[in-house]
């Protein structure tokens, strides 16, 4: 396919960071020839940053950061599912533009986002399963009686795995077969 960039292919003697490596210079080439991705992962990262700055001032931490962490946890906690939603939503615009990339197509801002849109009842269970799941295990981690350590880092690595795989199976091209 003419525009196409060449995958390189696995190797069995490939080892996780080699893989990593490679999966992330194909990624950055990606972001670097399609605006598209470019825009969509600044939308993404914009959301976060700003749903960030709200839960913080909501909680009433920019008013007086000594405050109990009470009121800061509840909004947090209020925030949890909608501040997932947004970001399973943008990651599976990302992902369209990124299948269609890989293709050899160009896909507008606004088509990956219709695409996005166009999987909102299964993005919106993902986030409620992603939230849950991460929530859950954040708990159980911080009441650990050995504490948090190893498990806090084990669940905040699969928290990430868990909201990034919704996108993946269930996401066709947005441009059709």
């Amino acid at each position: 396919m003419e525009g196409q960039a060449p995958v390189p292919r696995a190797t069995s003697e490939e080892g996780r960071i080699r893989r990593s490596w490679r999966l992330a210079t194909i990624a950055w080439r990606l972001v670097r020839r399609d605006r598209t991705m470019l825009v969509l992962a600044l939308l993404g990262a914009g959301f976060a940053t700003g749903a960030s700055a709200l839960i913080l001032y909501l909680g009433g931490y920019f008013r007086d950061p000594d405050q109990s962490r009470g009121h800061l946890a509840l909004i947090g906690l209020i925030s949890l599912y909608p501040a997932t939603l947004m970001s399973v939503f943008f990651n599976v615009a990302l992902a369209g533009a990124a299948g269609a990339a890989l293709q050899g197509k160009r896909i507008s801002v606004r088509q990956a986002l219709s695409a996005s849109l166009k999987r909102l009842d299964h993005i919106a269970l993902w986030s409620l399963i992603a939230a849950g799941v991460g929530l859950l295990l954040n708990q159980i981690a911080s009441r650990l009686p050995w504490g948090p350590g190893r498990w806090w880092r084990y669940s905040q690595r699969a928290s990430p795995w868990v909201s990034g795989v919704p996108w993946w199976r269930p996401m066709p091209s947005p441009l059709g077969s």
